[in-house]
């Protein structure tokens, strides 16, 4: 039985995601296939196979609800053709990015290379995942002035609260854009409601402690 935890919010492509791995590996090897939608420490200790439908700017952010995998294949979905590899898949062992659009044939392709890949006698997968961490992070001021624009203040609040010019808030809001790949305003606001859904990691602000970010009450 090959376990399979599937995080994707359309429920149309998810079913699809159903059918296509299940045909796959029964075809391939005879083997049936459970599946789960429940991304937490449980289900990514006993998954063979994770499968993460992230945007494009979350590439380069921490995912750290993964240390508790122990075993398998990690399959990132993005929406963008010609993704450039994220400094994530470097700590991540066994993890492959596929886009939306990849045709299925080649989406079966990279799935059954990387499967294959951990059958091999010889397979040992890396628990080392935080060992010379690459991930994009946030100082101080920026986490700052992140939290304020989530909490729907101005530049000029911003600038005011903190003690600082228009144009430093200015300078350290597209700091940010650039560090996450993000092209708009519409998509930092989109960034930082998600990094509030998973109750923002720490991790992205390694040299704060977390009794600074609790006091902060970022996000």
């Amino acid at each position: 039985m090959i376990n399979i935890v599937i995080k994707e919010p359309n429920v149309l492509y998810r079913h699809g995601l159903y059918c296509f791995l299940a045909d796959i590996f029964f075809d391939e090897f005879q083997q049936g296939t459970c599946f789960s939608i429940e991304l937490n420490p449980e289900s990514i200790c006993w998954a063979d196979i994770i499968i993460l439908s992230v945007p494009l700017e979350e590439c380069e952010s921490c995912f750290s609800e993964l240390k508790a995998r122990k075993t398998g294949i990690i399959i990132v979905l993005v929406n963008d053709e010609g993704v450039s590899i994220p400094s994530c898949s470097f700590c991540l062992p066994g993890s492959v990015f596929i886009s939306r659009r990849l045709s299925l044939n080649e989406f079966r392709k990279c799935l059954l290379r990387e499967w294959r890949k951990t059958q091999l006698p010889n397979y040992q997968l890396s628990n080392n995942y935080c060992c010379n961490c690459q991930y994009q992070t946030l100082s101080l001021q920026q986490l700052r002035i992140m939290s304020s624009l989530y909490k729907g203040k101005s530049t000029l609040e911003i600038a005011n609260e903190l003690m600082i010019s228009n144009k430093t808030v200015f300078t350290h809001k597209y700091r940010v854009m650039k560090k996450f790949g993000l092209r708009s305003d519409v998509e930092l606001r989109l960034f930082l409601i998600r990094l509030a859904e998973k109750k923002f990691c720490p991790i992205m602000c390694r040299e704060i402690s977390d009794d600074v970010v609790a006091k902060m009450g970022v996000f």
